[in-house]
């Protein structure tokens, strides 16, 4: 009987992983023929280095699509180009942005196969939309559109406070659009005064600026915070779309496709940071029997399962989206084809190490938060973030050299 162990990534619960996805079930089910070894490991360099110092390096790795680029310049993934053609695999079946990000991380080689991402849609309160007697959200709007539309469904209504638009983690979405970073990555230097952050400045400037739209707590402009699904005071807000809480239940509500920018037609967030791929150790004896065990997981029939139970598939198959969630009901009758709408935007592969440095991102909070406040300049504000985000990078050098 064919050995094979199998890692998935250890940020997954043991009961969503279990009793939702039933992946193990499903695989020795597949799989008569195979005795599987199933492992959740988070594939930290320190459990890496176990691994090899142990020969026991999983054969199939499900994993965090950021870390299999350092995996893979590790030389611990297996090229999958030659299995891909002796099995006739049809790549064209995945979504071509997930395909992209996946061939960019291995330079043009192909180490992963995608299996999962995340998607944002922009969610809307219909009986806001309706006391405000506005129309609601449609697929394929701009933000522009958005943002114009938000100032109509901001306001009171029999003494109740709205807010139009909360877009949460909003730098993090309009960064990936616009493939942007903060910091360069291979110069160490703030990355700021671009036109792709121009454009993201003057979004969210025009977002908060909307009177009335400002979250009590500022900070909220940078966060997830239940300001729409649990407070219900929100007209349009962007979330994760597996992320709804049992307060989905209580309100009427929909989904459309997030905005995009006027001359990036299409084109949504790309993380790869919070994607998931599946690889084949370069250590595995099994190579074939590993590959079509991969296949099964990137299948129809298994990215369908998946799906149903409300994760984002990377097959470009609209069934995946007519049916997202089927299996929970609070998404019922819901306009789950809107999470197939646009494509990934090209993919952040590099980041800076000063990237996400909590100074950092203190210091880019604060200064967009000082720009709605204060309604600064767009181009003042970046100047001086550069030149602030540089002296924070210049200071943790040497702060670095000092502790030597």
């Amino acid at each position: 009987m064919i050995k094979l162990s199998v890692n998935f990534n250890s940020r997954v619960s043991d009961v969503r992983f279990e009793q939702v996805i039933q992946v193990k079930e499903k695989l020795v089910v597949a799989f008569p023929h195979i005795e599987f070894e199933f492992r959740q490991e988070n594939p930290t360099s320190e459990h890496v280095q176990m691994w090899i110092a142990s020969n026991n390096v999983p054969d199939i790795l499900v994993i965090d699509s950021m870390r299999s680029r350092s995996l893979a310049k590790e030389g611990l993934l297996q090229n999958l180009d030659v299995l891909v053609n002796r099995h006739g695999t049809d790549l064209s079946r995945f979504e071509p942005g997930c395909l992209s990000t996946s061939l960019a991380q291995g330079d043009g080689v192909l180490y992963v196969f995608p299996y999962e991402r995340q998607a944002f849609p922009l969610f809307y309160n219909k009986d806001i939309f309706d006391w405000f007697g506005m129309p609601y959200p449609r697929d394929g709007m701009t933000w522009d559109e958005v943002i114009e539309l938000a100032q109509r469904v901001t306001g009171v209504v029999d003494g109740s406070a709205y807010q139009g638009l909360n877009t949460a983690d909003t730098l993090a979405i309009l960064k990936s659009q616009l493939s942007e970073n903060t910091v360069a990555p291979h110069t160490d230097n703030a990355n700021v005064m671009t036109d792709g952050w121009r454009k993201i400045a003057d979004v969210f400037k025009r977002i908060y600026s909307i009177p009335g739209n400002m979250p009590v707590d500022p900070r909220n402009m940078f966060r997830f915070n239940g300001h729409f699904g649990r407070d219900k005071v929100v007209a349009m807000g962007i979330i994760c779309a597996k992320c709804l809480e049992d307060t989905f239940n209580s309100f009427n509500w929909d989904m459309v496709s997030l905005p995009v920018f006027s001359d990036a037609p299409g084109i949504g967030p790309n993380f790869p940071w919070i994607s998931e791929s599946i690889a084949m150790s370069s250590t595995c004896r099994e190579s074939d029997a590993a590959f079509e065990v991969m296949s099964y997981l990137v299948s129809d029939e298994f990215q369908l399962h998946k799906s149903r139970n409300g994760f984002v598939s990377c097959l470009k198959d609209r069934e995946m989206y007519r049916q997202f969630a089927q299996n929970i009901s609070v998404y019922e009758h819901k306009n789950t084809e809107a999470l197939a709408v646009n494509t990934l935007a090209e993919p952040i592969l590099e980041r800076s190490k000063y990237e996400t440095l909590p100074a950092v991102t203190n210091c880019v909070v604060n200064a967009f938060v000082e720009m709605v406040q204060k309604d600064k300049d767009i181009e003042l504000v970046l100047e001086e973030l550069q030149q602030n985000i540089n002296k924070i990078i210049e200071s943790e050098k040497a702060n670095a050299v000092a502790s030597l």
